[in-house]
């Protein structure tokens, strides 16, 4: 029986890039390095590419200045490189610099989607991430500047025996490596900490450590260490929640003498950054200006990490029909019956470790995760140390170890309907509820609002292309601060989560993993609650929720992570799409990975265990909604001969491979969540596709929907490619 139903927000998020699909395809049809160049005098090329690498526009424009004066790799790599990006301009719709953006459209009893010229479209500029880091760190590291600021204790400190344990971080290049310290617990220490919580001076923290005159130097020499090992940290540190981060450091530089010229540069900056996005293709003067402004500062930069921008889209019209939002939902409903609760591993491990351990006690969340004297997290995880001794000898197994898989009644019907496919020598599976005897569509534990992304091409047929998520907001966090359409829908899906929880905290998760990837964690303060973890919280301090707060415990077999302070329950929300899984410490995994425990997402198609049984795949169909694209998985030995055939042949032996292999004219060639869409009844195409998969051992290669027309179009006719993010929530029946 079904308790709840699932109703859609009322507006969508449309993601094109800024280029109609004609604009690449026309290029191919007329293919030669003299067209290609000429498309990059386009300004609306040069400047998507300066974003993304001037570097690489430096060098293109010397290649057409003087295109002998190259030599043949290095002009092919220029060459391969520019047609990536009037590709990736034109076919790709993932947000990226000025490539590809997003406008805001609604729902509407028929679909109607016009898409004004670029020169309607506004961009959002902010400094890089890496650099903002790197610039209030150099601030905050000034003597003059150091005793006006207030400190905080770094918000991962812990106790733990006789000492307080803390994570700090250091800088190689670009990457931000952290490391476990810790400090002997003294009676000094202990009331520094208290004192400290709502921020002291460096003379305030004097004052408490000495009893007189004669101590004073030796309590700033303590202080000023405490400081450079990172247990006290700066209120200037960067934060990645907050509405305007340009004024809260100017109301921290307004308070301090010394930086009283260089609050005025960054004042002047910050007007520079508003003419930049007057328009979308700002002058080179206006770059240089910033650039010049910064070099007043004495702060060093890296180019290609100085600025980092969004695109916002225009449309005249932006209507998505409410029966193609039906035949989504019906499609989701589909998945989610087909689909059974996953278990995750961490957690179940988790929970294990801790009943050995702990058994029915509720313990301190810090004292648990610790790595050392806790059961820590990820139990069942090799460890990755590596020791220069070690790297000369090897004790593994020279034998790979078989891998045991798992089938499960979903495997064997999918392997059932794909071998009648092929028998009938067909190119669509359609599936059906019958198919599947333990059918089940209750929405009872999916999450309380969700996202589906989709693709609508000719004749408003549609595509799912991801589903999954467990809040519909970690698609859209990102851009709220650039687009205020974007964040008034978020807004509406964080207060129907907040509704779907009223005995319970939601609190969204603040940390800085590394420089670069705050661009995609930056968001506007999204709910009343925060837990700040090696970062600043954007929100008031009694609305931030100390890790040390945190208690833990099992109960039912279910994690139940609770706040001392508040006494409730306290849920940790991630409302940006950080793939936080890969390499991320064991507090911040364990506290995203909780949330989505108890619940069932209805995740995309999947082939289960036969990916790595077959190397084609067909088209997925339900009731005329494309579930799952067909692909081809192509190995490496496959093709690494073409790369030994002269190029008079190249191409007849390529396509008559192809043609073997049933893969179509137009493929997008998909790596992770990076696509290239090729033609391969261009011989250019085919070189860009061999060059690029070269050091690839599988190479996944997937239909292309948008071969002929599109109902995204602009006031020219021509047509787009598409992604639109349709977000649904659950209410009670």
């Amino acid at each position: 029986m079904n308790n709840y139903r699932v109703q859609p927000f009322s507006s969508h998020v449309l993601r094109t890039p800024l280029f109609p699909l004609p604009f690449y395809f026309d290029l191919l049809e007329n293919y030669s390095q003299e067209t290609l160049l000429k498309l990059f005098e386009s300004p609306f090329v040069r400047e998507a590419i300066r974003m993304a690498s001037p570097e690489l526009l430096i060098a293109l424009d010397k290649w057409k200045e003087n295109p002998s004066g190259l030599s043949n790799k290095k002009r092919n790599g220029l060459e391969f490189s520019l047609l990536k990006y009037i590709a990736r301009m034109s076919a790709r719709c993932t947000p990226f610099g000025l490539f590809a953006g997003c406008a805001i459209g609604k729902i509407a009893s028929k679909t109607n989607i016009v898409l004004k010229s670029p020169e309607d479209c506004t961009r959002f500029t902010q400094f890089d991430m890496q650099f903002w880091v790197a610039l209030l760190q150099d601030f905050s590291k000034r003597k003059e500047v150091r005793p006006h600021l207030k400190f905080y204790p770094n918000n991962s400190i812990y106790a733990l025996g006789d000492f307080f344990r803390y994570v700090e971080y250091n800088y190689v290049k670009t990457k931000r490596e952290h490391s476990i310290s810790a400090l002997r617990k003294s009676t000094l220490l202990k009331d520094l900490l208290f004192q400290a919580k709502s921020g002291m001076t460096v003379d305030e923290m004097v004052s408490l450590l000495a009893d007189d005159d004669s101590e004073t130097a030796e309590a700033l020499e303590y202080i000023n260490q405490l400081i450079d090992f990172q247990f006290l940290v700066s209120e200037l540190d960067g934060t990645i929640t907050g509405s305007d981060e340009w004024e809260r450091v100017f109301a921290i530089f307004n308070k301090i003498p010394a930086l009283k010229e260089d609050c005025e540069l960054l004042q002047r900056i910050k007007k520079q950054f508003l003419k930049l996005d007057a328009t979308l293709i700002p002058s080179e003067k206006k770059y240089e200006e910033i650039k010049m402004l910064i070099q007043k500062t004495g702060v060093e930069y890296d180019e290609k990490y100085l600025f980092q921008t969004d695109l916002n889209t225009s449309t005249a019209v932006n209507t998505l029909s409410d029966n193609t939002y039906g035949k989504v939902l019906q499609a989701i409903r589909f998945l989610n019956g087909i689909q059974k609760k996953r278990e995750s591993v961490n957690r179940v491990n988790f929970i294990k470790a801790f009943t050995q351990r702990y058994e029915s006690r509720e313990m301190p969340l810090t004292i648990v995760l610790d790595s050392e004297t806790g059961i820590g997290y990820l139990q069942n995880s090799e460890m990755n140390d590596t020791h220069e001794i070690l790297e000369k000898f090897s004790f593994k197994s020279k034998i790979p170890e078989a891998e045991n898989q798992s089938w499960t009644a979903y495997d064997f019907i999918v392997e059932k309907k794909w071998q009648e496919c092929l028998l009938k020598n067909e190119k669509v599976i359609s599936l059906s509820e019958k198919d599947f005897p333990d059918f089940d569509a209750n929405w009872d534990n999916t999450p309380a609002t969700f996202s589906v992304m989709i693709a609508v091409f000719s004749n408003e047929g549609i595509a799912i292309e991801s589903s999954g998520d467990v809040s519909a907001a970690k698609l859209l966090g990102r851009f709220c601060n650039g687009n205020v359409a974007i964040h008034n829908l978020t807004n509406e899906i964080v207060e129907k989560e907040a509704a779907h929880h009223p005995n319970k905290i939601l609190a969204e998760m603040v940390h800085i993993p590394e420089s670069r990837t705050g661009n995609i964690l930056r968001r506007p303060v999204l709910r009343a609650y925060e837990i700040a973890y090696l970062s600043n919280s954007g929100v008031n301090q009694d609305y931030t929720i100390d890790l040390n707060d945190l208690m833990v415990s099992i109960k039912s077999n279910k994690i139940v992570l609770r706040s001392k302070k508040h006494n409730k329950e306290v849920v940790p929300c991630l409302s940006n799409a950080h793939n936080y899984s890969s390499k991320s410490l064991p507090i911040y995994h364990f506290l995203c990975d909780l949330q989505s425990q108890d619940l069932k997402p209805v995740y995309s198609f999947n082939w289960g265990v036969l990916e790595s049984h077959y190397n084609f795949f067909p088209r997925i169909d339900y009731k005329g909604v494309i579930l799952s694209k067909a692909k081809w998985m192509v190995n490496k030995k496959e093709i690494e001969t073409f790369s030994k055939q002269i190029d008079s042949e190249l191409f007849k032996l390529f396509t008559a491979w192809r043609l073997e292999r049933n893969i179509p004219r137009f493929a997008n060639w998909v790596n992770y969540d990076n696509t290239l869409l090729l033609d391969f009844e261009k011989e250019v195409c085919v070189q860009l596709f061999l060059k690029s998969v070269r050091n690839f051992s599988k190479i996944t290669l997937e239909e292309f929907l948008f071969t002929e027309d599109s109902i995204v179009k602009n006031t020219n006719g021509e047509y787009f490619t598409n992604q639109f993010i349709l977000s649904f929530y659950k209410e009670e029946l």
